[in-house]
């Protein structure tokens, strides 16, 4: 009867867990009257229905949730848990000003957030920071007034981010993008912003939409660190220059649009850096189609291969030329000075900005294919193809920098070999303005937006006091200070540098580490040796000594007798001569030799046993013990 008990009680207990999962999948097949549930319950839509929370019920298997256009103004701790399948929610469109720190504990699987047009003033970092595995954050139309530093450093996995329309941003940090290595596209158009934030962390980032801002001036560092940049979107944002070589790091750039804006010109071969662009959309500018245009214009008809260009942007200036289309001015249309079709100089001045310990590419135009030199601000000759440490010259004559120094700041001459080719340039003088890192941290927006003008000064602000609705925010901006642009450079025209620049010899002197390992190795050494001689020096004197006190008489040694069991010894055995009829029979025994003179010398001084072919004379006294080993 005992079995079937058993037998009883594993049926009740299989019966309950069945029950319970019944129970489990009854509510996580469950759908709110609030919502709509498509497919097996994995797409959940509780969209305008004035929720302020997620309703009960709602299936916790979901993988999907939307609570779009809802009165939710807070999301507090835990509201998630139990939805960690969840891939996508969205909370946009809601009242939301307030995301407590575990907020979304719970949310493992989630790749998509949609938090854009809410009330939120600022980024919820330590709320984000439980979501590893976050790919997508859409943070638009938000009333965001700062953008602090490591606002985005929780999520490491992040590939899409988007800050479109933060009309009231105010103040940004340098490092806001730290941790953001895997970022793809980022949308930072109509973001009240003057000048091209900081990116040089974004060294995944594909695609950047700076339109609808007020960025008047690219400078030539704004792009630094982009190389995988393919698409670059500035359109309407009030562009009037791009300084030279601002687009020279971005190698993998296919498509750029500047429609838009007041450019009138850009610098003389500006894509030579972007061998990959193809695709441009220039409409919409005041165009001065002078001889600075020449480039341009050839350099649309060898990229489109159609016989009309509806993007390349007309003529505005000079009149006879107005409504022209970039596309279809020929070399006859262009009046130049002194009468030539092309610009014509000797000389050519460019000036590049970096930060020290980058990378720097110094190119060399000269519109030939000879060879060229390099001649250095210390009067160093460098020709093509050659190699030195941190400097070599390519084969194309750019002459490239690794690891900049402030040293290295200075006006670089190039200088083409050989006069065989015509050139419409001839010397090429390139300086290096080198800027010292770490010296500026956050940037002002101070512009204000366009379409919502800010009536207040924003250029006093940061993110230490920004204020909303009277009550100082209580953002930390570590090691930062307020600037009004972004690191300062040095403005470039044709004729050169406005500010003169000369590095002080004596100031941020690079310290030679391989002079400090030699040294160090000569030290030790040398203290090896001292250490060592003095060893040797008084082992020498005790020795000397030593011989000085047991000198001994040809009598005395005739007088002394080594015994062995109260006989004299013959053979030579383990220091001792013994007689062949006074040899211990077998087993063999074992001899020690005490020294009881502590005197003796240090060959023999505290030696118990020890092998010689001769007599010891040097021990005034010697006992020898015999000992039979079993």
């Amino acid at each position: 009867m005992a079995p079937r008990k058993c037998l009883v009680g594993l049926r009740e207990i299989v019966a309950l867990l069945v029950l319970a999962g019944v129970v489990e999948r009854v509510m996580l097949a469950s759908c709110p009257a609030q919502c709509v549930c498509g497919g097996d319950y994995t797409t959940v839509s509780c969209t305008n229905g004035g929720l302020q929370q997620v309703p009960k019920g709602t299936p916790y298997g979901a993988l999907s949730l939307s609570m779009s256009g809802n009165n939710i103004t807070r999301v507090v701790h835990h509201q998630f848990a139990g939805f960690s399948q969840l891939q996508t929610l969205d909370l946009s469109f809601n009242m939301i000003s307030e995301i407590e720190d575990g907020a979304f504990v719970g949310l493992e699987s989630l790749h998509t957030l949609q938090l854009y047009y809410n009330r939120l003033t600022s980024i919820p970092t330590e709320a984000l920071g439980r979501l590893p595995h976050l790919k997508e954050l859409w943070l638009r139309g938000n009333p965001i007034n700062c953008l602090d530093a490591d606002a985005f450093a929780y999520l490491p996995n992040l590939q899409l981010l988007d800050l479109g329309e933060l009309r009231h941003l105010e103040a940004i940090s340098n490092d806001m993008f730290s941790g953001l290595s895997k970022l793809v596209h980022l949308n930072f158009a109509v973001a009240n912003l003057q000048t091209v934030p900081y990116l040089g962390e974004l060294e995944s980032l594909e695609e950047l939409d700076l339109s609808g801002n007020s960025i008047k001036v690219i400078d030539n560092e704004a792009f630094t660190g982009l190389s995988k940049l393919k698409r670059l979107i500035i359109i309407s944002s009030q562009v009037t220059e791009i300084k030279r070589f601002a687009l020279s790091h971005l190698k993998s750039l296919t498509e750029l649009d500047l429609s838009y804006n007041n450019i009138s010109a850009l610098p003389s071969n500006e894509f030579i850096e972007t061998p990959l662009l193809a695709q441009v959309n220039l409409r919409v500018n005041p165009w001065n189609c002078s001889c600075d245009i020449i480039w341009l214009v050839d350099w649309l008809r060898r990229k489109i291969k159609s016989k009309t260009c509806d993007v390349c942007g007309v003529c505005q200036s000079p009149n006879r030329l107005e409504g022209m289309s970039l596309f279809d001015i020929r070399s006859d249309d262009v009046r130049c000075e002194n009468g030539n079709k092309t610009k014509s100089s000797t000389e050519t001045k460019i000036n590049i900005n970096v930060m020290e310990g980058d990378d720097a590419s110094l190119p060399c135009i000269t519109g030939r294919t000879a060879a060229v030199s390099w001649i250095t601000p210390n009067g160093t000759i460098l020709r093509s193809k050659s190699f030195r440490v941190r400097v070599k010259v390519l084969e194309d004559g750019t002459l490239n920098l690794t690891r900049v120094t402030m040293h290295d700041a200075g006006s670089y001459k190039c200088i083409p070999m050989g006069n065989r080719e015509p050139s419409n340039t001839g010397e090429v003088i390139t300086t290096l303005n080198v800027t010292k890192k770490g010296s500026q941290k956050s940037v002002n927006t101070e512009v204000p937006l366009l379409e919502e003008p800010v009536a207040k000064d924003i250029g006093d602000l940061s993110c230490d006091t920004v204020k909303d609705n009277g009550v100082v925010r209580n953002v930390s901006l570590e090691n930062s200070t307020t600037i009004a642009s972004t690191p300062p450079s040095v403005d470039t025209t044709d004729d050169g540098m406005d500010v003169d620049y000369e590095p002080d010899p004596n100031k941020d002197k690079p310290v030679d580490h391989q002079w400090i390992i030699i040294g160090s190795i000569v030290g030790i050494v040398a203290f090896g040796m001292c250490f060592w001689s003095t060893i040797f020096i008084a082992h020498r004197f005790r020795h000397r000594q030593c011989r000085h006190d047991h000198t001994r008489s040809p009598d005395d040694d005739q007088d002394d007798e080594y015994m062995v069991n109260g006989m004299v010894p013959q053979t030579s055995f383990y220091g001792l001569v013994l007689s062949e009829d006074q040899k211990p029979e077998s087993p063999p025994p074992v001899y020690s030799i005490d020294v009881n003179d502590e005197d003796a010398c240090d060959m023999y001084h505290g030696v118990k046993t020890f092998k010689s072919d001769k007599p010891i004379k040097a021990v005034k006294s010697v006992t020898l013990k015999v000992e039979t080993e079993v």
